[in-house]
């Protein structure tokens, strides 16, 4: 998701995708390739063998190149580029070390594109809307993806931004940063419950305007 943060809990959502997210896709690909991972995901695994590939072997598309409503937005598009290293992979013999390293560089090199490209409209987008964005905060497991911080460094260097990013450590399972954005919260003496969608308000709870959370595990 690309958002533009203004403060504490203040959001405004410039992208997100239209269908796999981008850890799901490289967890997938990790897993078409035969590659074991933990609790770092298939973006950790894919992202070693791709060191010993070659980037440009496969012309994989870069998504959402095709319609010009969908090129000029901010929303990212995986599922077919996971497809189409699904259909590109069906004739080769990925149990050669050298073949599944191609495949994963040059799906690496196109998912991190696709990032790059929506970031860069989205920053063009505040831009023409006056606004002054200084920095740009990736987070989340895929985060941890050092190609990837390579080439989004490289373009807030060029944009003029300060490019941040969590520990490697700390890139795994979002309860970390559900975690995080709870104590920030806290800090800031904010308990006030998200807003409700209008099909959810009153529908539930004891009052009109709340809604009873329960977790899904014992707490």
């Amino acid at each position: 998701m690309l958002a533009l943060v203004r403060g504490i809990g203040t959001f405004e959502r410039l992208g997100t995708t239209l269908d796999d997210a981008v850890g799901e896709a490289f967890d997938k690909v990790a897993r078409l390739l035969g590659l074991g991972y933990g609790a770092a995901g298939g973006g950790a695994a894919l992202e070693v063998l791709a060191r010993d590939g070659d980037a440009q072997a496969i012309p994989f598309p870069v998504p959402l190149q095709r319609s010009a409503r969908r090129r000029a937005g901010c929303d990212f598009s995986f599922s077919g580029l996971k497809t189409a290293v699904k259909y590109a992979t069906d004739t080769m013999d990925l149990d050669d070390r050298q073949t599944a390293a191609n495949v994963a560089a040059s799906f690496q090199r196109v998912a991190v594109a696709h990032l790059v490209q929506r970031v860069g409209m989205a920053a063009d987008r505040c831009k023409a809307r006056g606004m002054a964005v200084p920095r740009l905060v990736v987070c989340g497991g895929v985060a941890r993806n050092g190609y990837l911080r390579r080439e989004l460094s490289r373009w807030a260097d060029a944009a003029g931004m300060d490019a941040v990013f969590p520990a490697p450590e700390l890139c795994t399972d979002n309860g970390i940063m559900v975690a995080w954005a709870g104590v920030e919260r806290l800090v800031a003496n904010d308990f006030t419950l998200p807003p409700l969608p209008d099909e959810v308000r009153g529908t539930r709870g004891p009052n009109r305007d709340e809604v009873q959370y329960h977790p899904r595990w014992p707490l």
